[in-house]
């Protein structure tokens, strides 16, 4: 047998091909591959005519054992020696952007890319306000090894990662990458739009938030130019009272609902 040799390692699951030297005098030849070297496991079977054979069906990160046996039309030889080899993982890829600790991404539209990882077929891209992503974290589907997401808050830091899909399995999350957004490019300054009212603006003391039902029990959070958290809290009715007078004077932005969100910009007075 040549290839793949024996013990080798990081082999492509979704393609490989094994090859071995002609015997003398064979029409044919059967492969036999299997997940352990006594071939008791699931063997599988495969006949060719030529001495080599693609396999598209393996699976990630896995140990097979391989042998094979030439005929000449009437009779079987012998079995070669079983060789072994390994599978490369779904986790054979790299991010590339947004940048880890990025700082001044567009609030619009970030674009998310990464290496392709061999063999895989899809990708899930999971963001997040916490790093362990355990606050309100989103995922995003894509069968290409790039995603763009746009609607993000402005001056907030964010944390990302990816894992790969061969159709079936999924591999381990990636390492986790943050980046920080800028000012958005255009926030909402208008009192009332699509439904939200918030008055009054410029505010002394008071904001009130008028929503629709459909918002009860969304967060709202007040946050500085900064993008330091100043208020926090719940909308539990169509119209929400929130006091502001003990926060300095300047600009502020109301962000309502986490990563699908409406931001506003505010003046306190």
């Amino acid at each position: 047998m040549q290839s793949p040799a024996n013990a080798a390692v990081n082999q492509n699951y979704s393609n490989l091909v094994f090859n071995w030297a002609d015997a003398f005098g064979a029409t044919g030849y059967e492969m036999e591959i299997d997940t352990t070297s006594t071939f008791t496991g699931t063997p599988q079977l495969y006949n060719t005519v030529s001495s080599t054979k693609t396999l598209t069906n393996l699976i990630s990160n896995t140990q097979y054992f391989w042998r094979v046996r030439a005929t000449d039309g009437t009779n079987w030889g012998q079995q070669t020696a079983a060789w072994g080899f390994t599978t490369n993982t779904l986790e054979n890829f790299n991010l590339f952007l947004p940048a880890n600790n990025a700082t001044n991404q567009s609030t619009s539209a970030v674009n998310y890319d990464w290496s392709d990882a061999v063999g895989a077929s899809a990708y899930e891209i999971e963001i997040d306000l916490n790093q362990t992503f355990t606050n309100s974290p989103q995922t995003f589907n894509s069968t290409t090894s790039s995603y763009s997401i746009n609607s993000l808050l402005p001056l907030t830091e964010y944390y990302w990662h990816v894992r790969a899909s061969d159709g079936i399995n999924f591999g381990q999350w990636s390492n986790t990458w943050k980046f920080t957004t800028g000012f958005a490019a255009a926030i909402d300054e208008t009192i009332s739009v699509n439904g939200f009212e918030i008055y009054p603006n410029p505010s002394q003391g008071i904001i009130n938030i008028k929503t629709q039902s459909s918002c009860d029990g969304k967060k709202y959070i007040i946050s500085d130019i900064t993008g330091k958290k100043i208020i926090s809290g719940t909308i539990i009715s169509e119209l929400t009272t929130v006091e502001v007078n003990m926060i300095p004077s300047g600009i502020y932005f109301l962000q309502i609902g986490e990563l699908n969100k409406k931001v506003f910009k505010l003046l306190k007075e």
